[in-house]
């Protein structure tokens, strides 16, 4: 009955572990659910194994049926169906280790079922609550930006359960040969160290990330700021063969007036109008960061003959700098690689951007539609889809948008259907976040 308790209240910490730690793709309550399945069902496999079949340890078909009913319906709730799901399974079982062996060591010495099973609540108890105060932000914001060697911490994990249970399991009795628990604790203490390593090292990548978040959202505000300027030097330049040109036409004027052809005064009037009219500025919305890169996208669509269809609602960021500065990055990606892909459209074919950017119960949405040719998206290694371009300096894509969207709460999502790609981007406003 010993084993049956212990390994009851081993699983229960185990799935509370999954829980906070385990990224979801399903709703709480279908989590909820199937974590409860997996209680139930690896129950009646040990209740089987240590009630009725009274054994004192696995047999090996109910062990892997166990492993089944455990992993599986955890890697269908979570986000990630690769090694960091297996990770955060795998991991859960290691925690559990030093709570389990202490527990059965109380129990040969002390042969009471309350002492062990109440330490090992405490130790199991405590250790979560340390990991979650601890690593759980960490160990998220890395597992949402990395896929990379995860298989390989699994491995280190799976083995360190391996070693620990194999020499718990040893047919030596602990309490007539007490020198057996040295090698359990050795085992113990390389775990310890190698969770502290694991922890500082999950510590030290993220910080990595997010040195090189900054640096590339940095780069592209920069690049932002160039084309800005580019823009401003064209149209100072336009502006100052208006000059000359109107100059030259003021003079026509004053000729066709002296010799009465007024005909040709109207055609010149109109001439300029028309050229006016080409060259005044856009408003989209009140806020200069965002109005300004609007409107450079409509000036680069406009000289290649792509059009450019823009409604803007942006709410007032406050004193927040930091977000407004992030988003117009962030929006500057995902413009540009609609335009982007949009200029690699055969040019007889049907070419647009619209974007329309809209504020309400401090929310922020941003909605992009363009059309596309297939050969001009790709799907990079992270599974992150952008457009394909080859100059040197991309590389932000759209990692540092869900890098955003992560820090302010935020739904991003493309959907690419025949000829149509849309982008979405919702966030919350900083009094929400």
């Amino acid at each position: 009955m010993f084993n049956f308790i212990s390994y009851r209240v081993s699983m229960f910490y185990m799935l509370l572990f999954i829980g906070f730690f385990q990224h979801r793709r399903t709703n709480k309550v279908v989590s909820i659910l199937a974590l409860l399945w997996v209680y139930i069902s690896t129950g009646a496999i040990e209740y089987y194994t240590f009630v009725i079949q009274d054994l004192t340890q696995f047999n090996p078909i109910l062990m892997y049926a166990e492993m089944i009913f455990y992993f599986i319906p955890i890697l269908l709730i979570g986000k990630y169906r690769d090694g960091r799901g297996i990770f955060v399974a795998v991991t859960a079982v290691d925690v559990m280790i030093m709570g389990n062996v202490t527990a059965q060591f109380i129990y040969l010495q002390k042969q009471s079922i309350f002492l062990a099973i109440g330490a090992k609540i405490i130790i199991h108890t405590a250790l979560l609550v340390a990991l979650i105060i601890l690593v759980r932000e960490t160990f998220w914001a890395y597992a949402a930006r990395s896929k990379k060697n995860w298989w390989e911490m699994t491995a280190i994990a799976g083995l360190l359960f391996i070693s620990v249970s194999q020499l718990i399991n040893w047919p030596i009795n602990i309490r007539m040969t007490p020198l057996v628990i040295m090698p359990v604790v050795t085992i113990l203490i390389l775990m310890s160290l190698f969770c502290i390593i694991m922890m500082n090292l999950l510590r030290a990548r993220n910080q990595e990330d997010r040195v090189r978040q900054d640096r590339d959202m940095m780069e592209s505000y920069a690049r932002h700021v160039r084309r800005e300027t580019e823009l401003m030097i064209e149209k100072e330049r336009d502006a100052a063969v208006m000059r000359h040109d109107l100059r030259h036409h003021n003079n026509l004027i004053l000729s066709y007036l002296n010799a009465g052809e007024y005909d040709k005064i109207e055609e010149l009037l109109i001439q300029n109008n028309n050229r006016l009219e080409q060259t005044k500025g856009y408003r989209y919305c009140k806020n200069v960061a965002i109005n300004g890169l609007l409107s450079r996208f409509e000036f680069s669509c406009e000289k290649r003959g792509v059009q450019f269809v823009c409604t803007a609602n942006v709410a007032d960021f406050g004193q927040d700098d930091m977000i407004e500065f992030e988003y117009a990055a962030a929006l500057s990606n995902l413009v540009e690689n609609a335009v982007e892909a949009t200029f690699r459209q055969d040019p007889t074919e049907e070419r647009f951007v619209r974007v329309t950017i809209n504020s309400e119960h401090g929310r922020m949405g941003t909605k992009i539609e363009n059309t596309y040719s297939e050969a001009a998206i790709h799907m990079d290694e992270t599974g992150v889809l952008t457009s394909e371009k080859k100059e040197s300096g991309h590389g932000l894509g759209l990692h540092s948008v869900n890098s955003f969207v992560e820090k302010y709460n935020g739904i991003f999502s493309q959907d690419f259907g025949k000829d149509l790609a849309v982008t979405r981007l919702v966030f919350n406003m900083p009094d929400q976040a």
